[in-house]
């Protein structure tokens, strides 16, 4: 999961016309993002993304990508509506071309945190957001095993001989 902790500071938190977001992905148009109200009063409560949540969310987007599917999806969650455009609750996913530059979890290149304007009951002049942390928990922290044994062998003019054995356990995972 990923935890946040944001604060809004100025009219319109409290009454519900802004909302926070965060945005992690490679690109302005291959992203996820995730979408809730803060308050002004205090940090609390953190804000709580389920990263599976994201991940089933690209694989129907993906799903619809093999299946031969236009892009959709942008009119029922918002977002481009060249992309395809998956949501559940406060949880986006949009990709552009999945077959070129799908979002991964694993190869984020940028996050960006901005506020949304949902509402227009109360007149803001100046709107701030503040975000104290953003980290990562329940992070996979198992040991994995990687090796690799590579002989060679060479007998005057007689023979040469190589061998070469690779493995990689399941758990390891490259930095």
């Amino acid at each position: 999961s990923l935890r946040v902790w944001a604060r809004g500071r100025g009219p319109g938190w409290e009454d519900g016309d802004l909302d926070f977001y965060i945005k992690a992905g490679r690109d302005e148009n291959n992203f996820y993002m995730y979408r809730t109200p803060v308050r002004s009063v205090d940090w609390l409560p953190e804000v709580v993304i389920d990263l599976p949540r994201w991940l089933k969310l690209r694989a129907a987007v993906e799903a619809a990508w093999l299946r031969g599917e236009p892009p959709s999806g942008a009119e029922t969650c918002g977002g481009d509506s060249t992309a395809y455009v998956a949501c559940d609750g406060p949880y986006l996913v949009q990709v552009r071309d999945p077959g070129v530059a799908p979002p991964n979890l694993a190869r984020v290149s940028e996050m960006a945190v901005g506020i949304l304007r949902t509402r227009q009951t109360v007149y803001i002049d100046q709107a701030e957001l503040w975000v104290d942390d953003i980290r990562l928990d329940n992070v996979v922290d198992n040991m994995g095993v990687a090796g690799a044994v590579d002989v060679h062998l060479q007998a005057a003019d007689v023979a040469d001989l190589t061998f070469g054995y690779q493995n990689r356990g399941a758990r390891f995972q490259q930095l």
